[in-house]
């Protein structure tokens, strides 16, 4: 699923013609992307024909899903208050007072802690929602999951785009 071998570390690619370079399809991109660790029911219902889901179970994943994006829009407005957008991600804390790095330590504790709630309510939902599918729908979204994490390898692979659209560095390479 990975395609042809790579150029190795330096990102200079192979000798010509000894490797094949990957090709993501822009549809398979566009659906791999729905495959959303934040949104772990979303994908579920993304593909509910394909699944096959009935009307009570799709009704169940719908509420599933509402009660994980209240939840986490919550804890989401808890990191903006603990962390004003505009906010420097790297502090320098040669330059900080004892005081100013103990409150940037509690600050990132904070974060942590949020975060930490927010995948686990997402875990949760997860969980919650293959409790609704039958087993043979649990391995048809195990299969449609690895099918998509392919896709997102292939193209991060390709240095065609990542998840979230943009631009991803070609393997062993680095983003500018």
């Amino acid at each position: 699923m990975l395609g042809g071998g790579g150029g190795g570390g330096g990102g200079g690619g192979g000798a010509a013609g000894t490797s094949k370079p990957i090709k993501v399809d822009e549809k398979d991109l566009a659906e791999a992307r729905s495959l959303d660790p934040e949104n772990p029911v979303g994908f579920i219902l993304d593909h509910a024909a394909q699944l096959k889901l009935v009307d009570t179970q799709t009704t169940r994943l719908a509420t599933i899903r509402a009660q994980v994006t209240r939840e986490n829009s919550e804890l989401k407005d808890r990191l903006d208050s603990i962390r004003p957008p505009g906010a420097p991600s790297r502090t320098d804390f040669s330059l900080l007072s004892a005081t100013q790095r103990d409150s940037v330590l509690q600050q990132r504790k904070a974060i942590a802690e949020t975060m930490g709630q927010i995948h686990d309510n997402d875990r949760r939902a997860r969980t919650d929602a293959m409790a609704v599918l039958t087993p043979e729908q649990q391995q048809r979204v195990a299969a449609l999951e690895a099918r998509m994490r392919g896709v997102l390898e292939d193209a991060a692979l390709s240095g065609q785009t990542d998840q979230k659209g943009g631009r991803s560095p070609p393997a062993g390479g680095r983003q500018p």
